[in-house]
């Protein structure tokens, strides 16, 4: 229902694991000074900083759009395995494409981009992937939104991504600068709103920036769960706030990590480690957060 609905405003012709380095843990909280802002990014940093401790490696971003507001910490030096967060690329890859050949978009691949964002469809996923000619659909994006940390692979899940890259993909996408058309952008927006609590594959989505962004109101989602080697990845991102104005990331690299997706107890222990990080992170009103850098 949510494809067809949405299908309507895309109109033709419109323009619009392997490799990963978990170390350092963490890269400085950046500032101008030490003012209202203050505050925010030692909670960054001091979350970092504690998951670390605990053997877990993270990064984490943030921004405020209306403010112009960049902060992070483990946002630039740490490249991750970007599990499914690589669909949001894929997605923004098939509609940029389409608009591009001023082609009726096909409703069962829309129903498909739809799925993959709102539940994580692992089936539609691989398919767009295929069809966009697979690592080429991330160096297609990387290249219009300028991620420079940013490397393709072979499997969509194994794409490496930074924090900062993730965070400066959800503002050039919210922003139009990424080059998608205004209808296209609705398609994803619409996609990740429309996130549901359990994935196409019953896996719990509801855990790490969910419950803050919900606050915030109007949130879309984007989560990512995998495991790799002894780490138990566990991505949390996405929008919310009115006219999207708040972005936040969490890429999270747990120690231990062997549970499988069917190990429920094991995987909703993690998930409950990604949520603690992002609360320790952010502070009590995000909205008192005043201008401290520009956007990267």
């Amino acid at each position: 229902m949510l494809a067809a609905a949405i299908c309507a405003g895309l109109t033709p012709g419109e323009t619009a694991a392997p490799g990963w380095s978990p170390a350092p843990a963490h890269s400085a909280s950046r500032a101008e000074d030490d003012g209202r802002c203050g505050p925010f990014p030692d909670a960054l940093a001091t979350a970092v900083e504690q998951a670390a401790v605990d053997g877990d490696i993270v990064g984490i971003a943030f921004v405020d759009r209306e403010a112009d507001v960049y902060l992070g910490a483990g946002d630039t030096a740490v490249s991750f395995p970007a599990a499914s967060l690589t669909k949001l690329f894929i997605a923004d890859d098939y509609l940029h494409r389409s608009a591009a050949r001023g082609t009726a978009i096909d409703r069962e691949l829309l129903a498909g981009v739809v799925s993959m964002l709102a539940t994580s469809d692992d089936g539609a996923a691989e398919l767009l992937w295929t069809m966009g000619g697979g690592p080429a659909v991330v160096e297609r994006v990387a290249e219009r939104y300028a991620l420079s940390a940013t490397s393709a692979a072979d499997a969509w899940w194994d794409t490496t991504v930074t924090a900062a890259d993730i965070a400066h993909y959800y503002d050039g996408l919210l922003s139009g600068r990424g080059g998608l058309s205004a209808p296209a952008r609705q398609i994803m927006i619409a996609g990740l709103q429309a996130t549901t609590p359990v994935a196409a594959d019953g896996f719990d989505q509801d855990f790490g920036v969910w419950a803050t962004l919900a606050r915030l109101g109007g949130p879309g989602i984007k989560q990512g769960w995998m495991t790799t080697g002894d780490r138990t990845i566990r991505h949390s991102t996405g929008f919310g706030g009115r006219d999207h104005r708040y972005v936040l990331v969490e890429l999270a690299a747990l120690d231990p990590g062997s549970p499988s997706v069917a190990d429920d107890i094991a995987n909703a222990g993690a998930s409950a480690r990604a949520t603690a990080i992002v609360e320790a992170a952010l502070p009590a009103r995000i909205a008192e957060t005043t201008a401290c850098v520009s956007t990267p």
